[in-house]
Formats: C-alpha cells, sequence, structure tokens
C-alpha cells in the first residue's frame, strides 16, 4: 500500500468478484486456480481491508467514493435497468486479469528465473486461450524480471533477443510494469524531487537495458499504470519532471495513466465509470495529456471486455457516447485494441464479435467504424512498414500512417 493512501476498501470488492468468479466455475472463463486462488485472494483482501479501516482517512475516502457511485448507480438503474448484467460482467472480466497476470508462471508451471528460455514459456502462454493469452504474456515477463531482482543481479537484454513480433507489444508493456515496481516501489511521500528523478532515471536505464529500441516505447507507458495504481501520490509530481523534459515520455505516461485509472482499486466498484471520466478531466495537465489517457482508458476497456460487447455497449457507450464522439482519444484507444487483437490472436473472433454487435446511437462512430478503419486500412501498412507499439507516438492512428507513407 502507498504511503497513506487509503485504497483498501476497493479490494473489498475484488475478493467479492473473485469469490463471484471462483464459485460459479461453469460461468468461469480465462484462468485456472480454483479454490486456493479464492482463499489467497481473500485473505490478502480481508486483511488490507481491515487494516486500512483503522485509519480515519480511509473511512472519509470510502464515503466520499460510495456517496458518488451511489447517486450515479441510482441513476443508472433508473435509466438503464439492464445495464446491470453488463456491470457484473465486466466486474468478473477485471478479476479475471486481476488474477491471471499476478499469477501467470505459476497458473502456467513455469518456474521463473534469470535462466529461462523464453520461447518455450511465451508458446505455452499462446497455447491458452486468446483472452488468457495476453494477459499471460503481461504477467510472464513481469516474473522474470522479479526473478533478476530476487537472486540481486540487475536484468539485462531480457526482450533484447529475437521475439514473436506478434507478441512484442504485450510483452514490453510487461516488462515496463516490473521496471516501474522495481524503480518505484521505494518512494515515499516524504521523497524529494531529486530522489524521485534519480528513481525515474533508474527506470529509464533498465528499460534501455532489456527493450527492444523499437519497441521500448510500451515499457515506457507502463510507468503510468504503475504510478497512478500503487503510487498515486506520485502522479502530478512526476508529471511536473517530465514537462521540463523534450521527448514524448509524458504522453506514453498519460496513456499509461488511463490503463490505470481502469484497474486502480478504487474503481472495482460497479458502476464506477463515472468517475474514471472525471477522474481524467480533472487530472490531465492538458487536451494532449487527457486524449492519450482516454487513449490508455479505451485501449484497455476493450481489451478486457473483448468478448463481451454489450458491456463496452452498456457502461461506457451508451451513457457517455456523447461526451466522447467529442474525444478522438477514445476512437484511437479502441481502433489500437482491436489492432492488437488482430495481431496477437487473428483468429480469436472477438473483433468480429465487436462489429457484429448491435449497440446505441454512438456504437458504430465509436467502435466499429475505428476498428473498420484499423483492420482494413491500417492494420496491413504497420505490419508491413512499422511496428504497433509506434503508434503510441502519435495522437491519431491517421498521422503515424501518414509518416510511415
Amino acid at each position: 500500500m502507498a504511503d497513506g493512501e487509503p485504497r483498501q476498501p476497493g479490494l473489498f470488492f475484488i475478493g467479492l468478484a473473485a469469490a463471484w468468479e471462483v464459485l460459479l466455475p461453469a460461468r468461469r472463463e480465462g484462468y485456472e486456480g480454483g479454490t486456493s486462488v479464492l482463499r489467497r485472494t481473500l485473505r490478502e483482501s480481508a486483511g488490507r481491508v481491515l487494516t486500512g479501516l483503522v485509519r480515519p482517512s480511509a473511512w472519509l475516502w470510502l464515503f466520499r467514493l460510495l456517496k458518488d457511485c451511489l447517486a450515479w448507480t441510482v441513476h443508472r438503474l433508473a435509466t438503464a435497468p439492464g445495464s446491470l448484467p453488463a456491470v457484473f460482467k465486466e466486474w468478473r472480466n477485471k478479476v479475471t486479469v486481476f488474477l491471471l497476470v499476478p499469477r501467470a508462471s505459476r497458473l502456467l508451471g513455469i518456474v521463473p528465473s534469470p535462466d529461462l528460455d523464453l520461447k518455450p514459456a511465451l508458446q505455452q502462454a499462446e497455447a491458452r486461450d486468446p483472452f488468457s493469452g495476453l494477459w499471460l504474456l503481461e504477467g510472464l515477463v513481469h516474473d522474470v524480471v522479479f526473478s533478476f531482482f530476487h537472486q540481486n543481479k540487475q536484468p539485462k537484454g531480457v526482450l533484447q533477443g529475437n521475439l514473436p513480433e506478434h507478441m512484442t507489444t504485450a510483452l514490453h508493456a510487461g516488462l515496463g510494469l516490473a521496471l516501474a515496481q522495481w524503480a518505484f516501489e521505494p518512494c515515499r511521500r516524504s521523497d524529494n524531487d531529486v530522489l524521485l528523478e534519480s528513481r525515474l532515471q533508474l527506470f529509464l536505464d533498465l528499460c534501455r537495458e532489456n527493450a527492444q529500441a523499437e519497441n521500448i516505447n510500451a515499457s515506457l507507458e507502463s510507468l503510468g499504470v504503475y504510478i497512478h495504481v500503487f503510487r498515486p501520490f506520485l502522479l502530478h509530481r512526476l508529471d511536473a519532471v517530465l514537462a521540463a523534459r523534450t521527448d514524448r515520455l509524458r504522453d506514453y505516461f498519460w496513456h499509461g495513466v488511463g490503463r490505470g485509472v481502469y484497474f486502480a482499486m478504487q474503481n472495482a466498484v460497479p458502476y464506477s465509470d463515472r468517475n474514471q471520466l472525471a477522474f481524467i478531466d480533472r487530472n490531465a495537465p492538458d487536451e494532449t495529456g487527457k486524449q492519450h489517457a482516454l487513449a490508455g482508458l479505451a485501449w484497455t476497456c476493450v481489451l478486457v471486455n473483448h468478448r463481451h460487447p454489450a458491456v463496452i455497449d452498456r457502461i461506457w457507450i451508451q451513457p457517455h457516447g456523447e461526451r466522447l464522439s467529442r474525444e478522438p482519444g477514445f476512437a484511437r484507444g479502441v481502433a489500437c485494441a482491436a489492432m492488437m487483437r488482430a495481431w496477437i490472436s487473428p483468429d480469436s473472433g472477438y473483433n468480429r464479435a465487436l462489429l457484429d454487435y448491435r449497440g446505441g446511437c454512438y456504437w458504430s462512430e465509436l467502435v466499429v467504424q475505428p476498428i473498420q478503419l484499423a483492420l482494413e486500412s491500417a492494420l496491413p501498412i504497420i505490419r508491413s512498414k512499422g511496428n504497433l507499439s509506434a503508434v503510441l507516438d502519435h495522437m491519431t492512428i491517421g498521422a503515424y500512417l501518414h509518416a510511415l507513407v
């Protein structure tokens, strides 16, 4: 837990969702683990909740969170009662990812070590169902990186070998998350800016030493995920440091923050969609940062709920479609998620399900049209002349295609 950051109550909802997922084995999708996973998750959640609730700040945080969510929940249930099944399905999808990523090695039966031959392990992860495979790739790389640290070794060249091209974005995202955790986990509120900058430099050096040069931006982007989810008290201080730089690291950072917003513990509460958008509106430093954050949010939302188009439609498009239609970042995130899915598991059928789904009035504009453009026009060019990670360097996919052509 971050210094004084009362986020533990959100873990309670994760524990409940884990119980829902594991106790209904006929409806389980995407991970294994059985009752042992359930017991561990509930034990960890209950312990942290009880520890956090002795703090007055936690009670205040929980009151504000539930007050905001309750008002929106009542409104949504009154105006769109059919959204309730989608809310619980999204809840289950998030928890499936929560259980897949940190337990990747265990679920694959692999003992991570600095000497692990990645190729057979990657093939094993890819052999799982398409939904699980993506998240297991991220988690596996994270475990391999930490196997170096556990042996007091500094990782070097972890992903700089010859990797399957279609896996590189997912692998580099997992690499960046592990390196961000190693660099920033020791940080506390009382740390001065000099120490913060030294931690940032450590993270950047580790990324350069372990990532492929053409895919390093996918690793750098994960810094925003880690900071928002686990060290949110550093968010604005680190943004100020990044604003003084001349590279694109700040853009990557806010794209990662958008991903982190979707996975943040407080957003494990049902009907937290409005809070997520409000957080981006309040905290993004400028319009560019806001659009990158919305792209990261959309990217993650689609990848987590790819199997269930109704979740994306009823939780995000129907209530927020008018607003999101004015935000180009959201459509870009949807398109990038579709390209990533088509790249890593082209036969999954997930993109086709989104294209065939008949959603609300903004579904075509925000989902169908961006995906069609991405798959029919952008992806063939990117495959032949570029790489998917480089999309992060541009505000729109069209701008990246123009740079390639």
